[in-house]
């Protein structure tokens, strides 16, 4: 949210303008915005859902929504425009269009792709996130992923630079897990000899 709002200041825009000139339109993610508006009607968005669990009728209360008690799933909206950690929407087709970037260099050039993988070390002792992507390993490979989740989502993506392969796996559920069905899917590859 900081740096969201350091963007803002020094380019005197919103960010969302921001986002849409500088990296959406140049990539061609035509699918893909900063939901800082959560009153737009947006073709073909995703609703999400949470099941009705007591945890979610409790946190409901707290928040002064009333949710039935009843069996099923409850549609969960989003009613707070938030972004920077989260609040950018997009689509599986748009999100490999960014990924694709990390090896063309068409945004900005090969400095900019340097920029966002560099670590910093800081006052604890991970030293693995470079702004919000996270280094790790799947198999003995390299692979940088992001983990996003709220309380109407669950989003992982997960490149292995090497192989120039990245799963990305979306859900419209909370509890979709999907980074758990993302390395169920690079764990079909492995096994078919794709890896």
């Amino acid at each position: 949210m900081l740096l969201t709002r350091i963007v803002e200041i020094s380019s005197g825009e919103r960010f969302s303008d921001f986002m849409d000139k500088r990296i959406f339109q140049p990539l061609g993610m035509t699918a893909t915005h900063v939901d800082d508006d959560s009153t737009r009607v947006v073709r073909h968005r995703a609703t999400g859902y949470a099941p009705r669990t007591p945890a979610l009728l409790e946190q409901a209360r707290q928040v002064g929504l009333q949710v039935q008690e009843e069996p099923g799933y409850a549609r969960l909206i989003r009613n707070s425009p938030h972004f920077g950690g989260s609040g950018v929407f997009s689509t599986v087709e748009d999100l490999a269009r960014w990924d694709a970037n990390w090896y063309a260099h068409r945004l900005v050039g090969p400095a900019f792709t340097e920029l966002m993988h560099s670590r910093l070390k800081f006052q604890h002792p991970k030293d693995n996130d470079a702004f919000g992507l996270v280094f790790g390993d799947h198999g003995g490979r390299q692979a940088l992923w992001y983990e996003g989740g709220d309380l109407d989502a669950s989003s992982y993506m997960v490149r292995l630079p090497a192989q120039q392969l990245t799963v990305i796996c979306l859900s419209n559920m909370v509890t979709g897990n999907a980074g758990g069905q993302a390395k169920r899917v690079l764990g079909v590859l492995e096994v078919a000899g794709r890896l």
